[in-house]
């Protein structure tokens, strides 16, 4: 199925009956929300989502609070390390 932007969409269509009250597009944001969880960077979200425009994929991401803490505890670690060399 095409996505609205023309792309190939493999979260449309319809959802099994355990998934009640769940939208294709409650999927996709949480897959898009995930992926840089799991280290996937911003483009390989957009080619799975497959939006023509970057900035279209970047509404779905968002920086989640605890990604941010991890980022900044891994690098407060390397610049302590740095600095006791």
């Amino acid at each position: 199925m095409m996505s609205s932007e023309g792309g190939t969409d493999p979260f449309r269509g319809d959802l099994p009956d355990w998934l009640p009250g769940t939208e294709a597009h409650d999927l996709r944001h949480g897959v898009a929300m995930e992926m840089p969880e799991q280290h996937h960077d911003l483009e390989q979200v957009h080619a799975l989502l497959g939006h023509q425009r970057l900035d279209t994929t970047q509404i779905y991401t968002t920086i989640r609070p605890q990604q941010l803490k991890r980022a900044v505890a891994f690098y407060e670690k390397q610049a302590a390390r740095m600095l006791s060399e």
